[in-house]
């Protein structure tokens, strides 16, 4: 029986640590153990030609994936990017909610008040509620900080800064936010969402940050499949 709530999404793209497979296998156990029957859909980018000469060890790792899983894949089949990903599989997902979780950031085995974000989501307090990688907000990122709420017993911080780190959001409101993208837009979806929430007011976008703690509300952390390779520039085109 799947999660009546929340599909979990997880993109993945050529890595230099392929064909092993092991960082996206400690993402997918780290999101088994807080969500167990939720359907699970692996979004599987194309090689963009900078990368061309991984194509090899990458669809090895594909094909370790393949084997034995218990989740769904979207194949794109050509370099598409994120936003691609997303567009392409939203229309698959049927749940209310989505949790995005990229391949190499894994959720802490820490207590997460899902019951309570996913009660705060599906009432409109907020479509989108990110995970912290560090224990406190960066004191650089504090003016895109608009206070803070306590909603079904989760302590929020409504925020401007959209970030591609673990989060958990409204379906409908990412359809909305990817309708913004054309067909032929290559990028990270943050890098194009942040200017979309920044050029309106918070309520119309309702970002927040779940803050269990002051000391250290971190929930997620990072593996670093990209192992030094560069962000190469984004294609975006109206």
């Amino acid at each position: 029986m799947t999660d009546p709530n929340i599909t979990v999404l997880i993109p993945t793209s050529p890595s230099p640590l392929h064909p092993d497979d092991a960082i996206i296998r400690e993402t997918m156990e780290s999101v088994r153990l807080h969500l167990p029957n939720s359907r699970m859909i692996v979004m599987c980018d194309g090689i963009r030609p900078e990368l061309a000469h991984r194509e090899g060890a990458y669809r090895e790792y594909l094909q370790k994936l393949y084997n034995g899983k218990d989740f769904d894949v979207v194949w794109i089949g050509e370099w598409v990017h994120q936003a691609g990903l997303m567009k392409a599989t939203l229309p698959m997902v049927l749940t209310p909610l989505v949790l995005w979780i990229e391949h190499d950031m894994p959720l802490l085995p820490r207590e997460i008040n899902w019951k309570g974000l996913t009660a705060s989501v599906l009432e409109g307090h907020t479509n989108h509620v990110r995970f912290m990688l560090r224990p406190q907000i960066h004191p650089e990122h504090m003016h895109l900080m608009h206070g803070c709420m306590n909603v079904h017993d989760c302590h929020l911080v409504r925020t401007s800064q959209w970030s591609g780190w673990v989060h958990l959001a409204s379906t409908d409101f990412y359809r909305q936010i990817m309708a913004r993208f054309s067909e032929h837009c290559r990028t990270m979806i943050e890098d194009y969402a942040q200017g979309i929430v920044q050029a309106h007011p918070w309520e119309a976008s309702k970002l927040t940050i779940y803050y269990p703690s002051e000391e250290d509300s971190a929930r997620c952390y990072h593996l670093d499949a990209r192992r030094g390779d560069p962000k190469f520039e984004w294609l975006f085109t109206f």
